[in-house]
């Protein structure tokens, strides 16, 4: 069983994890936008800044979020590393180092737009780890 098993496990596990963070936190978010005020009206997402005052789902989300971002980039390293190894880091940097601006600068609006179109691809790509068979190699290979 170690032998089947253990590898499974092994390959799935970070990307499972992924799979149910992202299917919590990205249809929260679109809860979010669909009952706000810049839903369908980008322009007011500019609107009556700086916005202090923030309800409790979209902080939670924003701080969950972050909180998510700041474990993806203290866990690459204690994963094998791949090819794209530094662009990763990079990236998660990046991504924590905005939502920290978004969050002090009270930007909420903006930085939920765009954590949203990272989580939009990021929520597939687990997906196609998954895919089985030689016919879908190609969706797993990046």
């Amino acid at each position: 069983m170690d032998h089947v098993l253990a590898p499974l496990a092994q390959r799935w596990g970070v990307k499972s994890w992924m799979l149910m963070y992202y299917s919590v936190f990205w249809p929260i978010w679109m809860y979010l936008y669909y009952n706000s005020k810049y839903f369908g009206h980008m322009d007011d997402l500019w609107t009556e800044w700086p916005q202090r005052e923030i309800d409790g789902l979209m902080k939670a989300y924003i701080l969950g979020q972050w909180s998510f971002w700041i474990q993806q980039f203290l866990v690459i390293d204690m994963e094998e590393r791949t090819k794209d190894n530094w662009q990763m880091l990079t990236h998660h940097l990046v991504t924590i180092t905005l939502l920290a601006c978004c969050y002090a600068y009270h930007q909420t609006r903006v930085g939920s737009v765009f954590l949203v179109l990272l989580d939009v691809i990021d929520l597939f790509l687990p997906v196609c780890s998954f895919a089985p068979g030689p016919g879908f190699r190609e969706l797993t290979v990046a």
